[in-house]
């Protein structure tokens, strides 16, 4: 059920590529060819009826726009050997030029997806007809969701339902009727998206200011009161590069870091980088603000996740013992 998916993020990633490519950061005289091939590929698996007969047709300007112009590939995809050899030319040549520059680029486009880096690096792997997804593939792979999804799973002999309202922020009057009789609410918060622009949305001018407002929404919800709040300050792998390299500085997003000081419960490595940590308590912040903000009865319990990493198994035995307290406060056992 992954494969689909896997290969829209890897089509994304392509289709995000180009765009950075038309930027002039890659020469584009010496990889013509293989994007050309890209563009009519992207195109005939997102909308067959482009091409006539069966046969591709040339890749003009405006082909290669509406192609790049695509959000996601919708369709199930049929992709040729033509398309996976053109892939795979496009990716060695990026991995022998400014990788690092290109990839960071890359990261600040809405369409491109987490794990792309990681799909673009295992091309080989995934055009194989009997190519099965590792641990980390399914890890790594980002599918859009236009409905909420329950999910029923047991841990260490403890069952646990789960409701996905993730894309529904639109919707609230409707998702809000799955708080019902809950434990607790996870709330994921995409921190290394602070650089990531929506044209569209002229409330909010990022993707973490936004996922603000929503969370603000949640807290103040006269629904959600007394449901504690398991945050997952996340993508902090994504974010602490993009923090590190100085290409893009969360100040000019959020002004306020400028004048921020790192608070002295911090806790770090010595091989962490002090702007890194800065960086991440002062996002912390930002959201604690909101939960001190307003008179409520219930608790958050922030986490710095990275959501790709299996040891995210530790971070959820902590939500097993933050639900089973918050269940035993409310019971009076404690």
């Amino acid at each position: 059920m992954y494969i689909d998916d896997i290969r829209r993020n890897l089509v994304s990633s392509i289709e995000t590529l180009l765009t950075v490519w038309d930027r002039g950061l890659l020469p584009m005289d010496e990889m013509r060819d293989p994007r050309d091939i890209l563009c009519r590929a992207i195109k005939r698996a997102s909308d067959p009826s482009h091409v006539p007969n069966g046969k591709p047709s040339s890749a003009s300007d405006s082909d290669m726009q509406s192609t790049l112009a695509l959000p996601h590939v919708t369709n199930r995809l049929e992709l040729s050997d033509e398309f996976w050899d053109a892939a795979d030319a496009l990716w060695s040549f990026v991995s022998n030029h400014d990788q690092t520059n290109i990839i960071f680029e890359c990261q600040s486009q809405e369409c491109f997806p987490d794990g792309g880096k990681w799909f673009l690096s295992r091309i080989n792997k995934i055009r194989k007809k009997d190519y099965v997804p590792s641990d980390q593939d399914i890890l790594s792979v980002r599918s859009s969701s236009s409905k909420s999804m329950e999910t029923i799973f047991t841990v260490d002999s403890i069952r646990y339902h789960m409701f996905d309202v993730a894309g529904q922020r639109d919707q609230k009057g409707k998702w809000l009727q799955c708080f019902n009789n809950i434990s607790a609410i996870i709330f994921v918060m995409p921190t290394s998206e602070y650089d990531v622009v929506l044209p569209n949305n002229p409330e909010d001018s990022n993707r973490l200011s936004e996922s603000l407002t929503v969370f603000l929404n949640l807290w103040n919800s006269k629904w959600l009161t007394r449901k504690s709040v398991i945050l997952f300050i996340n993508k902090q792998d994504v974010f602490s590069a993009k923090i590190a390299s100085g290409r893009s500085k969360l100040e000019d997003y959020f002004p306020d870091f400028r004048d921020y000081a790192t608070p002295s419960y911090a806790t770090s490595n010595p091989e962490d980088n002090p702007e890194v940590v800065r960086a991440k308590y002062f996002v912390r912040n930002e959201i604690m603000k909101i939960t001190t903000a307003s008179n409520t009865q219930h608790v958050c319990y922030p986490h710095f996740t990275t959501a790709i990493d299996a040891s995210i198994r530790q971070v959820f035995d902590s939500c097993r013992e933050i639900i089973y307290n918050a269940n035993a406060q409310h019971s009076n056992i404690l």
